[in-house]
């Protein structure tokens, strides 16, 4: 049986967030996922789109959103067969959707916004359509319309500004009172008032007007308060009619009392005789033809004592707990929780393509296991940091360098995390990367390593990134493009990459009389801090006796240097004797060396990346035969070689070929062979036994009792681990764990 993919969406920037997110949780565990795989869209309260990948029992008490390794930013696309669009670490992809089921009460979710987007899109939606669900939200129009299909409605007037206290009283005055004031567009009684007093009315006008901006102000109607469930598109089935009994005299059936029942009694069925609900019944249907409904809605209606059935609002996505008052309507009629929730999702797929405006296919995304990807270790990298600070002065803070996309590693989820572990302050190489990362941390400091051009100047500002000025012409073009910018000075101890000599103090002095520059810290860089050779040691100790010289000589003249900075991944664990504000791990915050050596001080970390592929032909080979390009490789026996779908084009050095690359199958080290292609390359699989396609091969990471490091494959291609890491192609999806 081919399963149906059905989007959950929940939140949303409404008042009645917390709302659904009860209704939304009470949905999801009841989908049949014998029938329909579940993808969860949820929707913060300040208005943020992500695909939640965690668990259900989350979204109750609000916590879904407060995990990043669950959670990705994702949209529904406007273009017709887009689906659902997911950004996985900055990459799009299409989430295949049969189905949209909307659990999002009030504004923004009910009142046919998130309909209109799926109509636009062609995917079918759970409930009423984009012009039913505005036209129920609105209280005037829904009441105009029901009253041409003769059906009885509270006598009202609506105001689409606040009016003068004259014009509002000769309105409210051809009404009785008590009367009820109302934002014409809001859900569950929010900003309604009942008010039994003329003089009242203007200030419960103004209160109204703060939640829509118009307001309608209803005639009280003596009778029962009512409710209908109906279930349906064109054959339509009703539940038990309901009752709300309100204990107070004076009460009415608010916001509050929705969810707390404090002073209010909900029978289902109804205390009213069979024909009376009869009649309540065939209303609501009448109701719900006239403003266009289908799938679901509850009608509410007043039951008066003469008989006659009056409306009062129709619902189109009601509270949809399990208690909430449509679902118990329709147990009443002896339809339970899990058959309705499945039969909506039936309705909302028998529609004809027409009455969606002619729904498109979503492309189906490609499976994120189909060929080759990379797997990252979340926890790893907050293990990293421990040790980072473990082996760090006390008083130095952490600058994380997050260039190249985190080394290949993702930097969207790997900012997140750092942020989560405390760390404040981060360095980029380019602006466009600083850019990037400010829309992830929107708090903290963003260095820019790299020579910005002057161009960007702007950018720095706007993005409030400061940047390291490698020398004064550098600083005087910055200054001149006229913004207010934080700067960095590099001071050139002896690297000779960027940077100013301490022998030219004088122009490292000027950098601090620029008038729109603002020094806040001074950096060097080491160029020997892996080697344990004496001369670089020394080399190393001298580079720092001259950073301090220049340090120290700007504090002497006055000059406040702001925060200090020398050391990288080696510097930490080498010299860490070393006294700075910060240090600058880059690629052993990723739980790796940049090549397989010691350091002074042992480190106690964790990779996070494993590489991963997938095996896609299994074949024999006899003697003589060769293999790949060039036939560099000749079979000096009979072999079984295994295809694999990952190459240069995704990050395995080509240089490589014929060097001792090894990848693990089946828990067994085993050889790469022949010519390293763009896409794929082959291993000698004759000692792995029942390896078959769809076998996986691990060429980074661990698989049994072996294991691949990065430092040993970066050796076997000639280079570090820095270079492979950052290579990994855009290609290669990231999976988080």
């Amino acid at each position: 049986m081919n399963k149906k993919i059905v989007a959950v969406i929940f939140g949303g920037f409404s008042p009645e967030y917390g709302v659904s997110l009860k209704s939304a949780y009470s949905v999801i565990k009841a989908i049949n996922t014998d029938k329909y795989d579940i993808v969860m869209i949820g929707i913060t309260s300040k208005g943020r789109w992500y695909r939640y990948s965690g668990s259900v029992e989350a979204l109750p008490n609000d916590e879904w959103h407060s995990d990043e390794r669950f959670l990705t930013n994702a949209y529904i696309s406007p273009q017709r067969g887009g689906g659902i669009v997911e950004y996985d670490n900055g990459k799009p992809f299409a989430i295949p959707v049969d189905v949209v089921f909307p659990v999002m009460h009030g504004r923004y979710g009910e009142d046919g916004t998130i309909q209109a987007l799926c109509e636009l899109a062609g995917i079918p939606i759970v409930g009423s359509g984009s012009a039913a669900s505005a036209l129920c939200m609105d209280k005037e129009r829904s009441h105009r319309l029901v009253s041409y299909a003769g059906i009885s409605v509270p006598k009202s007037v609506c105001f689409e500004s606040v009016p003068t206290d004259e014009k509002l009283m000769e309105a409210v005055k051809t009404l009785t009172l008590p009367v009820f004031v109302k934002p014409v567009k809001a859900g569950s009684s929010i900003g309604v008032k009942k008010v039994f007093d003329y003089a009242l009315v203007p200030a419960a006008v103004k209160e109204a007007f703060i939640y829509d901006d118009a307001v309608i102000i209803e005639e009280n109607i003596t009778g029962k308060e009512v409710g209908c469930s109906v279930v349906g598109n064109h054959n339509l089935i009703t539940g038990r009619a309901n009752e709300i009994e309100v204990e107070k005299q004076d009460g009415f059936f608010s916001y509050e009392e929705k969810y707390t029942l404090k002073a209010s009694k909900i029978h289902t069925p109804a205390r009213i005789d069979a024909e009376s609900e009869k009649k309540v019944l065939e209303t609501g249907k009448a109701v719900y033809r006239a403003l266009g409904c289908r799938g679901y809605a509850r009608i509410d209606l007043f039951l008066k004592e003469d008989g006659d059935v009056v409306f009062s609002e129709a619902n189109t996505i009601p509270g949809f707990t399990a208690h909430s008052q449509l679902p118990r309507m329709m147990k009443a009629a002896e339809i339970d929780y899990p058959e309705l929730v499945d039969r909506l999702l039936d309705l909302s797929l028998e529609l004809e393509e027409k009455e969606w405006y002619g729904k498109a296919k979503t492309m189906s995304r490609p499976h994120i296991y189909g060929r080759a990807w990379v797997e990252i270790d979340m926890e790893a990298l907050s293990l990293n940091i421990a040790d980072i600070r473990a082996k760090s002065p006390e008083s130095c803070e952490i600058m994380a360098v997050l260039k190249a996309d985190a080394y290949g590693h993702g930097v969207e989820r790997v900012a997140k995390r750092l942020v989560r572990e405390g760390i404040k302050t981060f360095a980029v190489a380019t602006v466009a990367e600083g850019v990037q990362l400010r829309g992830i941390v929107p708090e903290g400091d963003i260095l820019v390593l790299g020579c910005a051009h002057t161009d960007d100047a702007g950018c720095l500002f706007d993005y409030n990134l400061s940047q390291l000025v490698v020398d004064d012409v550098h600083a005087a073009a910055l200054n001149a493009a006229g913004f207010k910018l934080r700067i960095h000075v590099a001071v050139d101890t002896g690297m000779h990459r960027l940077g100013i000599e301490p022998d030219n103090f004088d122009e490292i002095e000027r950098l601090f009389n620029y008038k729109n520059l603002t020094v806040i810290g001074i950096g060097t860089h080491l160029a020997s801090p892996d080697s344990f050779d004496n001369s670089d040691i020394e080399f190393t100790n001298t580079q720092m006796e001259r950073f301090y010289a220049v340090v120290k000589k700007l504090r002497d003249k006055g000059y406040e240097v702001g925060k200090l900075h020398a050391q990288s991944s080696y510097g930490i664990y080498n010299y860490p004797e070393i006294k700075c504000d910060y240090n600058r791990p880059g690629i052993m915050l990723f739980g790796v060396h940049s090549q397989a050596d010691d350091t002074k001080v042992k480190t106690d970390l964790k990779p996070m990346l494993s590489l991963k592929a997938d095996i896609s032909q299994v074949r024999h080979i006899k003697e003589g035969e060769s293999v790949s390009y060039g036939r560099l490789f000749t079979a000096e026996k009979p072999m079984k070689i295994a295809t694999v779908g990952i190459g240069y084009a995704d990050g395995i050095p080509r240089q490589m070929t014929g060097k001792n690359g090894m990848a693990i199958v089946g828990g067994i080290k085993v050889p790469i062979i022949g010519r390293i292609c763009m896409d794929m390359l082959m291993l000698d699989v004759s000692g792995v036994e029942n390896v078959k396609t769809g076998d996986i091969a691990t060429f980074i990471g661990r698989d049994g009792a072996e294991e691949i490091r990065a430092e040993e494959l970066a050796a076997a291609a000639g280079t570090i681990t820095n270079d492979i890491l950052s290579r990994l192609g855009n290609r290669l999806p990231r999976v988080y764990k």
